[in-house]
């Protein structure tokens, strides 16, 4: 079985997912229990077969052990908000099993608040969390999301608040707190404790949520001093160094973006936002070449970036070789089948290149992964006009 898991490991770095799933699959032969196997099986199966796959092995591990609450729990971590009534009843026969659980209680107020009303059951399953785990932070964004949801707004800001001093990387608590607030100095106060917070202590998911809301409250100049005050407090936080590239570059400051840019793949080069943002600002700069090779490194870390192999495919597009565009995204495609933005570039070169039928299945693949996708209904709109098929969407959404 520990071989198995490192060749799985493997196939995921160096081939596809589909390589990678058999070998999960020998490993619940040997451990049909194991948790990490069936977690795996789940995922690869929605990354080539869709969700319906990965619940379907899910609901018949649960089925086959009714008692195993490692399971349970993934099957409610796996539904959440895909099925939020699905995941309520499994994580009610969890806490059949084991009544004493806090994560249990708090999973099951979540469920509730996602699925609308019922609020007074919802304060009492996150009372009941609170019992046995009363100050971790996710019992505090529990706390926070059930009494925004009952209209209880100062006590959700300041468990929000409590949560981000705990844990300053927490993007619901961060948004949250800002957005609950009515007056703009109220959220100029929010958004200076939850500066505070994350300037000291985030691993960058909280400073990229505090700068989001943080541009529309302050001024540039504003925010490129803290920006400058965190790169040379905190040099090694490489969020503090992609975010301000990315800030310059939006400022049409490109000569200070590059420099910020370089410097940010220099000290984290195994990082692929640092060549995703060097890539962004080489563009700019009208720089083909070095766009190209920066995206390259990026892909180098991480195969499937879908955003940095879809500018790869425009590059190599502009630089007049479609070919090598569409073979990237073969190749993508073949690790991520099912990425929607991956499907709606390919079909979009290969309309381009003549593959008509293919673009066309392509599309509908797409909008069987991702159906709220309106480019892909219009591109499937004006490709089936194209081709003398005006009903081809409307027949497709039927």
């Amino acid at each position: 079985a520990s071989f198995l898991r490192v060749a799985a490991a493997l196939a995921d770095r160096l081939d596809t997912p589909a390589a990678a799933l058999p070998l999960w699959r020998e490993v619940l032969d040997r451990e049909p229990f194991a948790e990490d196997a069936n977690a795996q099986v789940a995922a690869h199966l929605a990354m080539i077969e869709g969700e319906e796959a990965a619940r379907a092995h899910l609901d018949a591990a649960c089925a086959r052990f009714p008692h195993h609450r490692a399971l349970l729990r993934l099957c409610v971590d796996r539904l959440g908000d895909r099925d939020p009534a699905a995941a309520e009843r499994a994580v009610r026969r969890f806490l059949e099993l084991e009544p004493a659980s806090a994560w249990g209680h708090r999973a099951l107020a979540a469920l509730i608040v996602a699925q609308g009303g019922r609020l007074d059951e919802a304060r009492a399953a996150v009372t009941a969390a609170a019992e046995i785990d009363p100050s971790s932070a996710a019992q505090l964004l529990v706390t926070a999301r059930v009494a925004q949801a009952r209209g209880e707004i100062a006590e959700a800001k300041e468990a929000y608040r409590e949560v981000i001093r705990r844990a300053p990387d927490v993007e619901e608590a961060i948004v949250n707190l800002v957005v609950s607030s009515e007056k703009s100095e109220e959220r100029l106060a929010d958004l200076a404790f939850i500066e505070a917070e994350v300037m000291a202590r985030s691993t960058g998911e909280g400073l990229a949520s505090w700068f989001g809301l943080a541009r529309a409250h302050r001024s540039t100049d504003e925010l490129l001093a803290s920006l400058a005050s965190l790169r040379a407090s905190r040099p090694a936080l490489e969020a503090a160094w992609t975010i301000s590239a990315h800030h310059l570059a939006n400022l049409a400051r490109l000569d200070e973006a590059l420099a910020v840019a370089e410097e940010a793949s220099a000290r984290f080069p195994l990082v692929p936002r640092t060549w995703h943002a060097l890539s962004m600002i080489r563009r700019q700069r009208g720089e083909p070449q070095q766009e190209i090779a920066a995206l390259e490194r990026a892909l180098s870390q991480n195969p499937t970036f879908t955003e940095a192999v879809i500018r790869l495919a425009d590059a190599h597009v502009a630089m007049g070789n479609g070919d090598a565009a569409r073979g990237l995204l073969d190749r993508t495609l073949a690790r991520a089948p099912l990425d929607a933005g991956l499907l709606l570039k390919r079909a979009d070169l290969g309309w381009k290149a003549g593959e008509r039928e293919e673009a066309i299945a392509l599309l509908r693949k797409a909008l069987l992964v991702d159906p709220a996708n309106q480019d892909a209904w219009r591109l499937l709109q004006e490709r089936g006009a194209e081709l003398g098929r005006p009903d081809e969407a409307l027949t497709f959404a039927r």
